[in-house]
């Protein structure tokens, strides 16, 4: 049979089967288009189709040799940034502990003679004078009590007491210094480094403050005496030029009056006169002791300079010991509580522990704020936490007083803003809430000294979500 001219001599084209494929019959002289790439086609292969051939990869450039030392170079260099960043902010985060550390110690009672140092005047420490034996005294005492918390820091340094010799004292602050610059360029290694640390919830060492310490001057002065000089000073003015220069140039200051020797010094006086009068014999008059001017004269201090501190040491040991009691007096003073605190110690019948133990878990920024807090925690509707919120915003009860006074604030916005306040020592976050600020408001302003001010429900005073 001849082939059909619709159909090519090579056989049918790709794609579905026609109806022919099926069993049935395709007319003669018709012609039907098949689709390319059917599914039900066996034949095809995705890899027939010349589009579907992978291209072929590139092969590198050969790199010449500098081009590789360049590179090992730029790696190098990446690599030191990098361990110049982490070691950089390494020794950040130390300077960082380390001042912390500091902070902490200086306010600490246990270490409180660091923070004071002694300053004894250049014209005290000459040869066989007060000053040397005392430095002697102080130096052993220091060289016994290597630790640190019992030596006394000293410096010799003049003072502007001339012509009198003096010890004067300071304290040592640490104040928060402005953050310096970072040094490190925006898109260097250390910079990213440093952004990705502080990101990351790390120590932010490139913009934390540093401490810086200063030294203010203590409000006590001590003016030191030869026993011979201190009486020519009685016999020339009764130290009346002493002091009118204290108010010049330590107003406000209490001062010490410090004699090595001046008993001692009079006994041995008169004896030696004593022994020259009798060799002399009667017909020479006799001189008069100083012992009855010396002594109206220091009785006089305690009755006409209550606050003048008088004090007479046999030797310099003893006086190296008195100084040094009296600048441990001096450190611990920062320390002392006041006498509101103690009063309310004394007196309060609240549950202390609850106080004792909300301070210990949410200190307060200011030490001085205590006495306020437990003064609005004796408060029958004032809980703890609350009494925490109130004295952390207000400061004192007169801050407080002159809010719950004003008068252009309605009573309302007054209870509100005391509501609004965050309960401290909460496991949740919770509010002072209404009712408490509503007792507080109605026993602060109130004129009946008789008001009766009820215990609040549990959940009152504990604060409002």
């Amino acid at each position: 049979m001849d082939t059909p001219p619709s159909l090519p001599a090579s056989g049918p084209r790709r794609g579905k089967r026609g109806p022919a494929a099926a069993g049935g019959s395709v007319p003669l002289g018709s012609q039907q288009t098949l689709p390319l790439g059917g599914e039900d086609d066996e034949d095809w292969r995705p890899g027939d189709s010349p589009a579907a051939q992978p291209a072929k990869k590139q092969r590198r450039p050969k790199r010449t040799k500098e081009e590789i030392e360049a590179e090992k170079a730029l790696k190098a260099q990446q690599k030191e940034e990098q361990r110049r960043a982490k070691a950089a902010l390494a020794a950040a985060k130390a300077h960082e502990k380390e001042e912390r550390k500091a902070l902490k110690q200086a306010q600490s009672k246990t270490h409180a003679l660091k923070q004071v140092r002694l300053l004894v005047d250049s014209s005290l420490v000459g040869p066989g004078s007060l000053g040397v034996g005392l430095l002697a005294q102080l130096d052993e005492h220091n060289s016994r009590n290597a630790a640190g918390d019992k030596r006394i820091n000293y410096a010799v340094a003049p003072l502007d007491l001339a012509p009198y010799k003096a010890l004067r004292w300071q304290h040592r602050r640490l104040v928060a210094a402005p953050a310096p610059d970072s040094q490190a360029p925006p898109g260097s290694q250390q910079a990213q480094l440093l952004g990705s640390q502080q990101g990351a919830g790390g120590t932010q060492a490139s913009g934390s403050g540093r401490l810086e310490e200063q030294w203010q001057d203590e409000p006590h002065v001590m003016l030191v005496f030869q026993p011979q000089e201190l009486i020519d000073a009685v016999r020339a003015d009764r130290l009346a030029s002493l002091f009118s220069l204290l108010e010049r140039r330590a107003p406000g200051q209490r001062p010490y009056l410090l004699v090595a020797g001046l008993a001692a010094h009079i006994t041995g006086t008169e004896r030696r006169q004593h022994q020259a009068d009798m060799r002399a014999g009667p017909q020479v008059p006799r001189q008069q002791s100083v012992r009855v001017l010396m002594e109206q004269f220091v009785t006089s201090l305690a009755v006409e300079c209550p606050r003048l501190a008088f004090r007479d040491v046999v030797d310099a040991a003893q006086a190296a010991q008195h100084v040094r009691l009296l600048t441990v007096a001096i450190a611990n003073s920062h320390h002392r509580e006041t006498d509101a605190t103690v009063f309310l110690r004394a007196h309060d019948r609240s549950d202390r522990t609850s106080v004792t133990n909300l301070l210990i878990n949410n200190p307060l920024e200011d030490s001085s704020l205590e006495p306020c807090l437990r003064c609005l925690a004796s408060v029958p509707a004032v809980k703890p936490g609350i009494a925490h919120a109130l004295a952390t915003n207000y400061g004192s009860l007169g801050g407080l007083m002159d809010m719950l006074l004003e008068p252009n604030r309605s009573d309302k916005e007054k209870e509100q803003e005391i509501a609004s306040l965050r309960n401290v020592g909460t496991a949740t976050v919770r509010r002072v809430g209404p009712a408490a600020a509503r007792q507080l408001l109605q026993l602060l302003r109130s004129s009946d000294p008789n008001l009766r001010i009820r215990e609040p429900k549990e959940g009152e005073a504990a604060g409002q979500g």
